[in-house]
């Protein structure tokens, strides 16, 4: 018996990583899965998949009750339909990734021609469309306001990433997983002319 025991412990199966690509769903948008590829892995990412919300500010109270949430506030300002806009994908993804790091993301969107409800910043101007706003725990105003930059390449969660640690904020770094290669620069917010408006940047977004 104990040398079948051996046997059939040989033959017993081994676990391995699901390798086969699949597609998962994120605000009914399609994009490749590039989570976990173990069993473990993969439920926690669906269950954190499910639980994920990404707040739209239409209304000044929905302000409110971010504040009330008790931590500082990062809000995406975009054109609509932010459902085309590869912009928004990825302020999407990196708010999913950011979850449960101890800040607040939430988008505002509004039709061309028209703004986007969105706080305004100390010296009472407008938020840039598209672009990226910053309120401190507590704050009435933005106190950081970035333009996206003009191409779409330069864009991305690590670009949102690096930004949050300038401002400050310590638990927000998004580390490249295997085999990504990171297209964004460090950006420096007060050399606005790397940047554009919705305007010039509608070709690229």
């Amino acid at each position: 018996m104990g040398g079948e025991g051996k046997h059939l412990a040989a033959l017993a199966p081994t676990p391995v990583p699901f390798t086969t690509p699949f597609t998962q769903f994120r605000d009914g948008v399609a994009e490749e899965y590039d989570g976990p590829r173990d069993a473990d892995g993969i439920i926690a990412h669906i269950s954190k998949l499910s639980a994920f919300q990404l707040p739209r500010v239409t209304k000044l109270p929905d302000l409110l009750d971010l504040k009330a949430l008790g931590q500082p506030i990062l809000i995406g300002v975009f054109r609509e339909p932010v459902k085309a806009s590869a912009a928004f994908k990825v302020f999407s993804a990196a708010a999913f990734e950011l979850s449960g790091r101890g800040i607040t993301m939430a988008y505002s969107s509004a039709p061309p021609g028209t703004d986007p409800v969105a706080p305004i910043d100390a010296e009472s101007k407008p938020p840039p469309v598209p672009g990226l706003l910053f309120m401190h725990k507590g704050g009435s105003h933005a106190a950081a306001t970035l333009p996206l930059p003009r191409k779409r390449d330069e864009f991305d969660v690590w670009y949102i990433s690096k930004w949050l640690r300038k401002l400050g904020l310590r638990d927000v770094e998004i580390r490249p997983k295997d085999g990504e290669q990171p297209k964004s620069y460090y950006p420096d917010i007060d050399q606005e002319e790397e940047y554009t408006d919705y305007n010039q940047a509608i070709g690229d977004y």
